[in-house]
């Protein structure tokens, strides 16, 4: 059976926008404040806030967050780790935040999210990672 002639022009098109889409993000599937040398800026924050008030905000801010459902939390260690919906795809991520004490004081806080599967997240961990920072500054900003 023939294709249309337009039905395999949208395809290639929608195939070439698909590979430009893919250029763009470096091809990992990994990514952590401070650890990951494709997205140098994405450093961990720190807070003039105690950890244990910190490490609190860090899981209200996941729990508001839409689709992530939060577990595996562990107060000794201040840490937790969250499960994210990839947008628009049945795939799930995971997410892992840790706050630790700093010396005077304050807090630092550290996520890493990671795709369950494949070997390129088109930029959608670092996305998270950014997202999560900016609600938790926020957060922290009108309570802190």
């Amino acid at each position: 059976m023939k294709r249309p002639f337009g039905r395999w022009l949208l395809g290639a098109g929608a195939a070439a926008g698909l590979a430009a889409l893919a250029t763009r993000w470096p091809p990992i599937n990994d990514v952590k404040t401070g650890a990951t040398p494709e997205y140098p800026d994405l450093q961990p924050r720190h807070y003039a806030i105690g950890p244990d008030a910190v490490f609190l905000a860090a899981q209200l801010v996941a729990h508001d967050l839409p689709g992530w459902k939060v577990g595996d939390i562990n107060p000794a260690t201040r840490s937790f780790h969250a499960d994210a919906p990839v947008p628009m795809t049945p795939f799930v991520d995971d997410i892992w935040v840790d706050v630790t004490p700093e010396g005077d004081g304050g807090s630092v806080v550290n996520v890493r999210s990671k795709s369950r599967v494949g070997k390129g997240d088109f930029g959608v961990n670092e996305r998270r990672i950014r997202a999560y920072l900016a609600a938790l500054d926020a957060h922290l900003k009108t309570t802190g």
